[in-house]
């Protein structure tokens, strides 16, 4: 894991940009764009390389762990940035995103922060949750128009300095696909990082 870079304690809404990068993207343009684009939001990160074992992706410098593969026909991909990601034969797929060292005031104001620049959109629906201790916040997203539209859903999950950003972007079979999702992001647990005393 990378270390600490010069930034501020907390960061706000305010004075940021656009992001560019996902908004170019709405429209008829391969669904994998989206991911990548979502994955570029992190300006650094914990990427790091998941040891899989007995079902489950560890992160030992992070100190957490999910399972590996989520539940159903996802297969392992590679979108930089991303931790983990994973696509289902329909051409869904799931992320994982990492973000340390940059502290934010709450799980929503990360969780819109993702979405910057991204027009046209639909929050269909959004509000807090929690995965044990953990506060979180999740989104449902409809992106773009027509045959080009995707539905997002977003997992932000705010750990001491780190940020965990879950997504799932699917077209016309989310609905089939969400609860893989969400037993994804519920199987979240911290573990005992590398070099912790």
């Amino acid at each position: 894991m990378e270390g600490p870079r010069p930034t501020r304690k907390l960061a706000s809404m305010e004075g940021l940009r656009p992001n560019r990068r996902l908004a170019s993207i709405v429209g008829p343009r391969p669904i994998r764009c989206l991911a990548a684009a979502l994955a570029f939001a992190v300006v650094w990160g914990c990427a790091g390389t998941p040891i899989v074992r007995d079902g489950r992706a560890y992160h030992p410098e992070a100190g957490f762990s999910v399972v590996a593969p989520p539940l159903g026909d996802w297969e392992p991909f590679r979108v930089d940035g991303a931790w983990l990601a994973y696509r289902s034969p329909s051409g869904a797929f799931m992320t994982l995103q990492t973000r340390c060292f940059r502290r934010y005031l709450n799980a929503q104001l990360r969780a819109r922060h993702l979405l910057i620049g991204v027009s046209p959109r639909t929050v269909r629906q959004s509000g807090p949750v929690a995965v044990g201790p953990y506060g979180g916040w999740t989104q449902v997203v409809d992106v773009g128009e027509g045959e080009g539209a995707l539905r997002l859903k977003t997992l932000t999950l705010l750990v001491e300095d780190c940020t965990y950003d879950f997504v799932l972007t699917a077209r016309g079979d989310f609905a089939a696909l969400e609860p893989a999702f969400d037993e994804w992001w519920q199987s979240f647990e911290r573990v005992a990082a590398r070099g912790a005393s």
